[in-house]
């Protein structure tokens, strides 16, 4: 294959198609088959782009099980490692080499150690901030500068750090089709309304009246899970679908990508 150009495919143009490539954790395969809440995200976000049109190159540890192009960094997932420095920075330097042979628009990071080899390729990488940003995650992010851009999973996470590079804000999605519905809510219909209390990202996740019930104090909470019984299963499903879905996560990546290529493509040579 050849190098990473920076030179995109698709001329500004929205509706055109990008190769992209996906940096996954090392920690556990794309699907995991159980543990694993970013490498699950990865996975259907990788599988919706493909199924969009765009080329996805997926680096991660283990099996080919997505949609994508597989490119294995490492044979086996280091679980039994999770968290482990020395992992950490191994990965991120395998996957600095991989990305070197790969002719890819755009790097899309989900790892920790990964986005310090973004200042010497000429590819933007965009990276999805996975965790809370007003301690040292934040300040490690500050001190790249603009050799990244950054995308929050929620606009509270996001205010905890405004002058850090955001390119945008897309939540996490899932697969709506993959939870059976009743119009009968379950615990485990993806139509069961939440309650919970009005902190941090809840407000933009749970819409009050519609997908649950917002509370001010944990007190109120009890009187709230028995009118929520109330709400409309249909119409919970329905904002479910309309928000967070894998299709509206997908999509709102596909703008970050185009924001940043434009950026970029419009900067002093």
């Amino acid at each position: 294959m050849q190098a990473i150009t920076g030179q995109p495919s698709h001329d500004n143009d929205a509706s055109a198609p990008l190769r992209i490539a996906v940096v996954a954790p090392p920690w556990f395969e794309v699907p995991p088959e159980g543990y694993g809440g970013i490498e699950a995200m990865c996975a259907t976000l990788v599988n919706k782009l493909v199924s969009r049109g765009h080329e996805v190159f997926l680096l991660g540890a283990g099996r080919d099980r997505t949609r994508g192009r597989f490119v294995p960094v490492l044979a086996e997932p280091p679980s039994i490692r999770l968290g482990d420095p020395m992992v950490e920075t191994s990965y991120a330097s395998r996957s600095a080499r991989a990305l070197r042979e790969l002719d890819v628009d755009v790097v899309h990071d989900h790892c920790l150690a990964g986005p310090l080899s973004a200042a010497g390729r000429f590819a933007p990488t965009v990276v999805t901030v996975h965790g809370p940003v007003h301690a040292d995650l934040g300040d490690y992010y500050r001190a790249l500068d603009d050799t990244i851009g950054l995308v929050a999973i929620s606009e509270a996470q996001r205010r905890h750090a405004p002058d850090l590079p955001w390119e945008g804000t897309v939540h996490n999605g899932v697969v709506v089709d993959d939870f059976p519905f009743r119009d009968r809510a379950a615990k485990e219909d993806c139509g069961t309304p939440v309650v919970a209390l009005r902190r941090g990202a809840v407000p933009e996740v749970v819409a009050d009246g519609i997908s649950g019930l917002l509370c001010d104090r944990p007190a109120e909470l009890p009187a709230a899970i028995d009118r929520a019984v109330a709400l409309n299963p249909a119409r919970c499903r329905r904002h479910a679908r309309e928000h967070f879905d894998v299709a509206v996560m997908a999509a709102g990546y596909e703008r970050v990508y185009q924001r940043i290529l434009t950026r970029v493509a419009a900067a002093p040579a």
